[in-house]
């Protein structure tokens, strides 16, 4: 007697071949998924990080020039020189009867003042950038976007500078970017002394900031600290060299 093998057995029913599809897709995007997260995060927020040092110098440099947000739309260097010279003020010094210098010291308590003006100008700009009043751009025409309403978004990055190629830089959608301030910012004015030749001294101000946020990226967050160095004023000595008094009235 011989057995009949039955069809049915081998035949799949449409909801079977449709939960295989699912699965099939389910995986596979789950696949896709762990490779964009594994090869592309990284790139992404290294360039967020990008972004967060180019809002930190755009509130430095509004923070040290007296100018609108109007201006600062459309210009990212601005003339030091004026800045340099119109702080030389901080520089107290003691002359011989030759007219040399022989001492120099600091007007603290004009430097403080400075300080505490220029700490409150760039922590304003970036608070604005933290709600999105201002966004950064990366155009021809503007380097920063002020928005009418706050939008919640710093900056923005198209997905399709991961492949670092110029074709599709600007492809793909936009990644949104949001910075959140961790605290205050911080300043600090400290002198630096440089030998730039025989008999010859540079003496700096600098005004060391320093800036703790929070990057945030769909899925993505990372603190970061960043420490801008800018020289705020600086002369030059030849000859003897004069004597250094610090703040604190200390040799």
């Amino acid at each position: 007697m011989r057995l009949k093998r039955s069809k049915k057995s081998l035949r799949l029913r449409p909801f079977g071949v449709f939960m295989m599809a699912l699965v099939l897709f389910v995986v596979a995007t789950w696949l896709g998924l762990t490779f964009i997260d594994q090869k592309m995060k990284p790139v992404l927020m290294e360039m967020a990080q990008n972004e967060a040092e180019q809002a930190v110098m755009y509130a430095i440099n509004y923070g040290l020039h007296d100018i609108k947000l109007e201006k600062l739309k459309k210009a990212i260097d601005f003339n030091r020189d004026d800045i340099m010279e119109e702080n030389k003020r901080f520089f107290l010094k003691t002359y011989d009867k030759e007219g040399r210098v022989t001492d120099i010291n600091f007007d603290t308590a004009a430097i403080r003042a400075y300080q505490y003006e220029k700490t409150k100008r760039i922590q304003s700009f970036l608070q604005l950038v933290e709600n999105g009043k201002i966004s950064i751009e990366h155009g021809k025409e503007r380097i920063i976007r002020i928005n009418k309403k706050p939008i919640g978004v710093s900056a923005s990055i198209p997905l399709g500078q991961v492949t670092e190629t110029a074709l599709f830089g600007s492809l793909g959608p936009n990644i949104p970017v949001h910075f959140e301030l961790m605290s205050d910012v911080k300043t600090n004015v400290t002198p630096k002394i440089k030998e730039t030749g025989i008999n010859s001294v540079q003496i700096q101000l600098i005004i060391h900031v320093w800036v703790h946020v929070r990057i945030v990226m769909p899925f993505s967050t990372k603190p970061s600290i960043l420490e801008q160095d800018i020289p705020i004023t600086e002369d030059f000595y030849r000859g003897e060299t004069p004597k250094y008094m610090n703040g604190n009235g200390g040799r």
